[in-house]
């Protein structure tokens, strides 16, 4: 199959998925819940949207940062509007286009500045194992501080319910047939899984993967700094949440704990669907319905901030590529210094 007609199945696929979810969420709201997510957003103080947007400005600054601080190791210096470009340029594809992201960001990278694009692409993979140990870190801070909260929220939403559900199909000789179809089902999905797509060797090179990334951040000439660059970005993407909580009254209240939580697990929803359309509004209501925010002001508030971010990404993302070929085409177009 055409490689640009399997990318864009995926897209179709995924924003598909999103949709669906999207459509259920908002599908289990009553009219009056309707009422009140229209008031929500109706109270919604957007001065803190817009502060909250610049947090999201400066972790992507951020990045750029970071990112040339790798570039350097293979002996080149990048201007830092271009590292930011590439950047912004890599998060708007990356809605756009089904994870191409990444090689956009390295394209336009390379084609600007002349690092080699293979060596910028391993930088970018790098950077996500990164990221990935430390969104691994946070989760791991969120659910020991939240355990008593997260735990009796799995087991009687998630649990409980499956329980029911699975106590209803057993019952009578038909629900125990189902139940071994599916088990049957399973088990040679299993194992065509392991066995004609090679998870097994996929797993160990993906682990191979982040051991080779983890240990080339050793190369980068200023470590504390590189710490420094990556904690700031986790920093700000936390501090675009948390400041978000106020422009709403039903979320002003909330502290750091809710916050921390809408963070990771939105950031699973962004992850898991393209751009987090549906997931990432479905997990961030839930998780404020465990702080006692309803589920009407809870979809409220994802769709403002999901919104906000991506408005940021579209922006940033169109003025970089605009700017990128212009301020390239001229020699002094040195008012931002090499990072």
């Amino acid at each position: 199959m055409n490689k640009r007609i399997a990318n864009l199945l995926k897209l179709l696929l995924f924003l598909g998925i999103g949709v669906v979810i999207l459509y259920l969420v908002s599908s289990t709201l009553s009219e009056e819940e309707w009422t009140e997510m229209k008031a929500a957003l109706g109270s919604t103080n957007y001065f803190f949207i817009f502060i909250s947007m610049l947090f999201g400005t400066l972790s992507h600054l951020i990045r750029a940062l970071r990112w040339n601080q790798m570039i350097h190791t293979f002996g080149h210096r990048p201007k830092l509007y271009n590292s930011f470009f590439a950047v912004m340029i890599g998060y708007i594809a990356n809605i756009a286009l089904f994870r191409m992201g990444e090689i956009l960001r390295c394209g336009f990278m390379a084609r600007y500045d002349e690092p080699p694009a293979d060596k910028l692409f391993g930088t970018v993979i790098t950077e996500r194992v990164i990221d990935l140990i430390i969104l691994i870190v946070l989760m791991a801070i969120t659910v020991l501080w939240q355990y008593d909260l997260l735990s009796a929220y799995f087991y009687d939403t998630i649990y409980s319910g499956l329980a029911e559900k699975l106590n209803g199909l057993t019952s009578g000789l038909g629900g125990k047939i189902l139940v071994l179809s599916v088990l049957i089902a399973l088990a040679a999905g299993g194992y065509f899984l392991f066995k004609r797509l090679k998870i097994m060797d996929r797993l160990q090179k993906f682990i191979s993967g982040i051991k080779d990334g983890v240990l080339s951040v050793k190369d980068v000439e200023n470590i504390p700094l590189f710490l420094v660059y990556s904690i700031g970005i986790w920093v700000c993407y936390f501090m675009m949440m948390y400041i978000a909580f106020f422009a709403m009254p039903a979320t002003s209240e909330l502290g750091i704990a809710a916050g921390l939580a809408v963070l990771v697990f939105g950031s699973i929803g962004i992850i898991a669907v393209q751009g987090g359309v549906g997931a990432y509004h479905l997990i961030v209501q839930q998780v404020l319905i465990l702080f006692g925010i309803t589920a009407a002001t809870g979809l409220a508030f994802a769709w403002v901030i999901w919104s906000a971010q991506t408005l940021l990404i579209v922006i940033l993302g169109v003025l970089s590529l605009i700017l990128m070929p212009m301020l390239n085409k001229k020699s002094d177009a040195g008012f931002l210094s090499n990072a």
